[in-house]
């Protein structure tokens, strides 16, 4: 599907080792832990890394996990961007309500976007937000952001047959070409989300 810069989210040990042995056009940074479960991945001959971090947010009951950020420089043309790869809480009969924790989450998140943004280099924030209209109300209305599928952030309009799954970067540095949702992990068991690229 051409992408060259990936956000993965439930990205387990054992994934990891796979990733690892059955390719070396990808890298991938997760905070520093194998057991962070989210993560940032690049092609190694598009990008490389020159910086990497991580923040923290909230998940369920308040409970901190890693927030995985990286600043790539495109090998041909040495520009140079951040992406952010996230996982809100979900809320559920087992986990509870995580409303709450999502609302701090998104917030940091926001904030990260602001605090790379300043630097004047395009930022990409990218994952699981286990919400649709709450998120990209939130994200777009707190950080200058537009998200890959188009929608108004004021008013607020979010974009039609928005999932959970989210694409947003900064709209005075870069611009989105394209979009998609494929569907065909799905069914073909790879994930129980579909794949959305920009």
């Amino acid at each position: 599907n051409g992408i060259s810069i990936a956000a993965l989210q439930e990205f387990e040990i054992t994934q990891k080792s796979a990733m690892r042995r059955n390719t070396s056009a990808w890298a991938f940074y997760s905070s520093g832990s194998e057991k962070a479960r989210d993560a940032v991945a690049w092609r190694t001959d598009v990008f490389e890394l020159v910086e990497s971090g991580a923040g923290t947010i909230p998940y369920f009951r308040g409970n901190p996990v890693p927030l995985p950020w990286v600043l790539l420089r495109h090998r041909e043309t040495g520009r140079e961007i951040y992406a952010i790869s996230l996982h809100n809480p979900v809320s559920n009969a087992k986990r509870g309500n995580n409303q709450k924790w999502r609302n701090v989450a998104t917030a940091k998140e926001a904030a990260l976007v602001n605090q790379f943004a300043a630097t004047g280099r395009p930022v990409l924030l990218m994952g699981d937000f286990n919400e649709k209209a709450e998120a990209f109300c939130q994200v777009t209305r707190q950080a200058p952001v537009v998200a890959a599928n188009g929608g108004t952030a004021s008013p607020c309009s979010p974009p039609a047959k928005a999932g959970i799954d989210w694409i947003f970067g900064t709209y005075h540095t870069l611009d989105f070409s394209s979009y998609a949702r494929i569907d065909a992990v799905r069914a073909r068991g790879i994930s129980d989300h579909p794949l959305i690229a920009a």
